[in-house]
């Protein structure tokens, strides 16, 4: 193969990154549900992250005074999303509505917007993790049935307050940014621009060069403080998948704390927000597993809503 058509390939390959990191972004195959805001009011409300900062959530609950379960769903990409984005997010996003029909309370945090460079940088997970300590205070939550459901980078995150105290009942990730979590990205130079996805490309083809031994005990050093039940979804088209068979599942497999793995084959990295060519039959496959998985360890049950 010619330098020139390796240099093609690559290029295609970081855009298509750039492109499926845009979690609620992408053009959607199969439609949300519409559900009546009567039926499951929308709701905005600001979790206190520390003395300086504060992080906004949307929540859409089924209506009533009934405790409710509840997933927080931690979308992909690195930067913060509007509240307008997740309002919308929370009206049209095909697997969020579905899981509210289910009768699951959906809350759409963000997070402080960083870059791969950042690796470490402990402030965006700590704004989902304080609107996860926000709700465990609403009379509709119960404690022991909160979901946090993780995709790409927030599925990284989600790993990340996994591994702390007080986590989550049952953690959901789909594909997550496993280089994230192991703190692979190299500092750049500083006389190159910062783009945000150019180094992913390079790490996952030479995981052998940058997944190094310290790297390794960072990431299994996370893996063993997971307390919750973890299933891992995925599917087999988006490179983020070689670096998951190569770090995150060796270690979860080590510390016994991959409770179950589904492969969705044939689907890019967007499949859980109805695109990258996923079907409604497996979408509703999809939403069935994440119903099933959860309910086993949660004390509410999810009641679906009838309207």
């Amino acid at each position: 193969m010619s330098s020139k058509l390796v240099i093609l390939i690559n290029v295609a390959m970081v855009i298509n990154l750039a492109v499926n990191q845009a979690s609620f972004g992408q053009p959607q195959a199969i439609q949300g549900i519409d559900i009546p805001e009567e039926i499951a009011p929308i709701v905005t409300s600001v979790a206190t992250v520390d003395p300086q900062n504060t992080i906004d959530f949307v929540q859409r609950l089924p209506a009533g005074n009934d405790l409710v379960p509840i997933i927080i769903f931690v979308h992909g990409g690195h930067r913060y999303r509007s509240l307008e984005n997740r309002t919308n997010a929370s009206l049209n996003n095909p697997t969020i509505t579905r899981l509210l029909e289910a009768g699951f309370g959906i809350v759409l945090p963000s997070f402080r917007s960083y870059e791969q460079f950042e690796a470490n940088k402990v402030g965006p997970i700590d704004d989902v993790a304080a609107v996860l300590e926000a709700l465990r205070s609403s009379p509709r939550v119960d404690p022991d049935s909160i979901i946090m459901m993780g995709h790409s980078s927030g599925g990284r995150m989600t790993l990340e307050i996994a591994a702390r105290p007080d986590a989550p009942k049952v953690i959901i990730v789909s594909e997550p940014a496993s280089t994230l979590l192991a703190e692979l990205f190299p500092m750049p130079d500083p006389n190159v621009s910062r783009e945000p996805f150019t180094p992913n490309l390079e790490i996952v083809a030479n995981l052998e060069k940058y997944y190094t031994r310290d790297k390794q005990d960072i990431i299994e050093d996370k893996v063993q403080r997971i307390s919750s039940p973890v299933l891992l979804i995925h599917s087999d088209i988006h490179q983020v998948n070689r670096a998951n068979a190569r770090i995150l599942i060796p270690a979860l497999t080590k510390y016994k704390k991959l409770t179950k793995e589904i492969n969705y084959p044939g689907y890019g990295h967007g499949y859980i927000n109805g695109s990258g060519g996923i079907t409604e039959d497996i979408l509703e496959m999809f939403i069935n597993d994440i119903v099933t998985f959860s309910s086993r360890y949660i004390s509410t049950q999810p009641q679906p809503l009838s309207y």
